[in-house]
């Protein structure tokens, strides 16, 4: 019975051996080891139609053997490319077994003389590999299998040479080896090889499709607005995207083509088809960053929100990984997100559904960023503990730049007389930004250095001062608005104004004489102050302190800033500050007040004292104007910027801080608490024996490295065979964040992106072309 009748049927009627005599009621199964009767039987013709087990047993014991040619020819019509190409690739002896025939059987050394033979376990038979994906109906060989193995080979009738030499077969070995040709891609398809034009048509398209995504790509990286007015005259839109393409069609031959000849549906410049290829680089760009950040293993997440020109709330979100190339620490833009509503709940949805959407596992989440507000940083239902009830091994942090903000902020608030001036100062500022007639004015008596030089007259190293280097850099500016947000961006506006304090008094003397009505009463009012010796010495006192920590500001806005160079930092900084805290100091900026207050014919002695006094400082044992100011005003405020820097930036070592002890410098202070402490402080390593053995061959490959301190030397040291928990403690210790800045820079780019103008854009638009803007210089 043949195996297509099987099929049908459900059973085998084998073959009746006086040797092997099975009973009727047995059940029966393929026996690869004997022939199978050609000559069906009636009564199991009749029988109805094989179970589903039963096929999947003759196909597994099929495919253990190989691709069987007998079952390939009933699933012909059903198979694949993948498949035809299999069965005519050259293939292992599927068989080890070949039962004899009338005293004869299959050779398997016929294979090495007719390659294209293949052996049928399952009918006894032999096939041409090549008739039977592209055979004959009625070939020997292709369809019903050869069996008389006494006339195989041989001189005189030679079966399997007659069939190597027949037309049929050439033409089916031609077929088969173009076919696998054009399967690995060393000849053209036949669609491609008949039709050359098709080919050139679809070349044509691709270059038209790579020219527009080329202009809207150069647009969206510029942040220009693809589309504008509706022209009534020419009946089409009057915007950049379409300007562009016709400027570049100019020297494009086949855009230029394409927009002559192709109908106005056709053309593929309609809004629509320009949001789907906007849509299509930012889903381009962001699997290319989604793909590195995997490939890292960890990364952080990091979170702010703010207000569009729309009244629409945005929250950036953004990134934090190790390069798994190079080991640099990467912060990328992910997009923005609408939020529902603003409090804990929805922003953390919004977080964890966003990110398991972009394809981010969460729990390879290590850190969170944000910035203090309490929707953010709550311990009890904050965004960072519901997230946390999620992946209990992202910490979070506190974004240290807003720490040193309020560092700077509350210090401020806190003396009154720095107090006044920041208040004062920003006013006048802007009193004098305000107007042209006024800016003009006050750019007409800047540009002077006398009285920079007379202060600095006499110094030595001067260079090496920050506060000296902001003073010399104010002369070459006019005085800026002062920052309303960002506190340690003050000390531009307060060092250009210490620069070109004589000529901001002649300025507002001048305004006085010229202006009428308000202008004139407001010029009087900041003339008057800057003529109170309380202004002078608070400028000096707070340019000073403020220039100080600028380039701890400018470092934590660094992207490959770390926890541990943080941490020394700030560090550095509060001792610097303390150091500062001396009579000589001040002595030397009570100096430079004198210049000043001669340069515009004052005296720097306090104001009348009197015997009880509630509203302004008057201490009792200050005999001088210089003692006086010392006591009452840069002891103050010196001392409660270090209060703060204390506070915010203490310095005990904490948690995932401990991995501060593997850094070369730093490994000989490590004991055997310190590591019981760092394994618990890292859940992902596993095993205490194994990080103790690192740990100690790691401090004897690093213990004379004492100039090596930082995170991203230490993790290039550490080999991921060799020293796989340090290389992971370095790395996840790498991708905790230090600050929200990339967010912030996220939303400078928003504001230049939606602008009143295109007040109406869409989320999803705005967010692609953000994304697109972002990554400018980097995809």
């Amino acid at each position: 019975m043949s195996l297509q009748n099987w099929l049908k049927t459900g059973s085998l009627k084998r073959k009746k051996d006086e040797k092997d005599d099975h009973s009727d009621t047995e059940k029966l199964t393929p026996d690869i080891s004997s022939p199978i009767q050609n000559e069906p039987d009636p009564e199991i013709r009749e029988t109805p139609e094989p179970s589903t087990s039963k096929k999947s047993t003759l196909m597994s014991v099929s495919s253990q053997k190989g691709l069987d040619p007998a079952i390939f020819l009933i699933e012909n019509q059903h198979s694949t490319d993948e498949q035809k190409l299999a069965m005519l690739k050259d293939a292992d002896e599927i068989s080890n077994v070949y039962p004899k025939k009338g005293g004869r059987r299959y050779l398997p050394s016929w294979e090495s003389q007719f390659p294209w033979l293949r052996y049928s376990c399952t009918e006894d038979a032999a096939y041409c590999k090549y008739c039977v994906v592209f055979r004959d109906e009625g070939g020997l060989f292709s369809s019903k299998g050869f069996t008389d193995w006494k006339n195989a080979v041989g001189n005189k009738r030679s079966t399997l040479k007659s069939h190597d030499d027949s037309v049929d077969h050439r033409n089916a070995v031609e077929k088969a080896e173009n076919f696998i040709s054009v399967c690995e891609g060393k000849k053209p398809s036949i669609c491609s090889s008949l039709s050359k034009a098709y080919e050139d048509k679809v070349k044509k398209n691709h270059d038209i499709l790579l020219s527009i995504i080329d202009v809207i790509i150069v647009l969206g990286q510029r942040n220009i607005a693809l589309r504008g007015n509706w022209d009534k005259i020419s009946h089409q839109e009057d915007g950049n995207f379409q300007f562009f393409i016709n400027w570049k069609s100019n020297f494009d031959t086949v855009l230029k083509d394409h927009l002559e000849t192709a109908h106005k549906s056709m053309t593929n410049l309609s809004p629509q088809i320009q949001n789907e290829l906007i849509q299509c680089c930012e889903l381009e760009i962001r699997e290319r960053i989604v793909q590195k950040c995997k490939a890292s293993g960890f990364y952080s997440i990091m979170a702010d929100e703010t207000t569009d020109v729309s009244v629409t709330e945005q929250l950036s979100l953004c990134i934090r990984y190790v390069d798994n190339d190079t080991y640099e620490v990467r912060e990328d833009f992910l997009g923005f997100v609408e939020p529902k509503e603003v409090d804990a709940e929805h922003i953390a949805n919004a977080i964890v559904s966003n990110l398991d959407k972009w394809g981010l596992p969460l729990q390879k989440l290590r850190g969170q960023g944000y910035d203090g507000a309490s929707v953010m940083s709550g311990h009890v239902s904050g965004v960072q503990q519901r997230i946390r009830e999620q992946c209990p091994d992202a910490p979070f942090v506190h974004c240290k730049s807003h720490n040193l903000n309020l560092v700077v902020t509350q210090s401020c608030k806190d003396v009154r007389q720095i107090r006044n001036l920041m208040s004062s100062v920003g006013q006048m500022t802007w009193f004098l930004c305000a107007s042209h007639k006024r800016k003009t004015i006050l750019n007409s008596f800047t540009g002077n250095t006398k009285l920079v030089d007379d202060m600095l007259e006499g110094l030595q190293n001067e260079e090496e001062d920050v506060d000296i280097k902001l003073l010399k850099k104010g002369t070459d500016v006019s005085v800026k608005r002062l920052c309303e947000t960002r506190w340690t961006a003050r000390v531009d506006t307060v060092s250009s104004l210490l620069a070109n304090y004589k000529s901001v008094h002649a300025a507002l003397t001048k305004i006085e004489n010229v202006s009428t009505s308000d202008a004139r009463t407001n010029a009087s009012g900041y003339r008057r102050y800057l003529e109170d010796p309380e202004c002078i010495v608070a400028v000096l006192v707070a340019q000073f302190v403020l220039s100080i920590l600028k380039p701890l500001t400018l470092f934590l806005q660094k992207t490959d800033c770390n926890m541990v160079d943080a941490f020394e930092e700030s560090k550095i900084l509060l001792e610097l500050l303390q150091e500062k805290r001396t009579e000589e100091i001040f002595s030397e900026l009570f100096r430079r007040g004198t210049v000043i207050a001669d340069a515009i014919e004052i005296d720097l002695m306090p104001r009348r004292r009197v015997g009880r006094q509630v509203h302004r400082e008057n201490a009792a044992t200050a005999s001088t104007a210089e003692q006086h100011w010392r006591i009452n005003l840069f002891f103050p405020f010196l001392d409660h910027v270090i209060s703060e820097m204390q506070r915010r930036f203490p310095d005990e070592v904490k948690n995932q801080m401990l991995g501060y002890y593997l850094i070369p410098k730093n490994v000989g202070k490590l004991t055997p608490e310190l590591i019981e402490h760092l394994f618990q402080a890292f859940p992902d390593v596993t095993n205490m024996e194994e990080l103790t053995c690192e740990l100690e061959r790691w401090v004897r490959k690093t213990v004379g490295m004492l100039d090596e301190g930082s995170l991203t030397t230490a993790i290039k040291l550490a080999n991921k065979d060799l020293y796989p928990n340090v290389f992971t403690i370095l790395q996840v210790l790498l991708t905790m964040p230090v600050t929200s800045v990339c967010c912030e820079r996220s939303f400078s780019s928003l504001r230049r992106l939606k602008t009143w103008e295109r007040a109406t854009m869409g989320a999803t638009c705005s967010m692609c072309i953000g994304i697109m803007q972002w990554t400018k210089n980097v995809y």
